[in-house]
């Protein structure tokens, strides 16, 4: 569904703020310049949990049952699960 080399960082937390206090950004090592500044070396760049998380939402997507909300934007997608959860895929241009 998604191509995962095209997923620049991914977000899975609790729903409400998404600056990373309520959960973890990942970000893919080819996209790794796009991180915040104040991250250093390789810390936060994970290709596994990017893959990972944009399999969960596709999993979440096709199944349907426990997406309470989705949001599309230009270049990313949310979903927010009946469970406080929210998955946030950032996608390259």
């Amino acid at each position: 569904m998604f191509d995962a080399t095209k997923v620049t960082k991914a977000y899975s937390g609790r729903k409400g703020c998404a600056c990373g206090c309520r959960g973890k950004y990942s970000y893919a090592s080819a996209h790794k310049l796009a991180r915040p500044s104040y991250m250093a070396g390789d810390e936060g760049v994970s290709d596994r949990s990017v893959k990972t998380l944009t399999k969960v939402v596709e999993r979440f997507l096709l199944d349907g049952s426990a997406v309470k909300r989705v949001m599309v934007h230009d270049d990313w997608l949310a979903v927010d699960l009946h469970h406080d959860r929210t998955y946030t895929l950032y996608f390259a241009e």
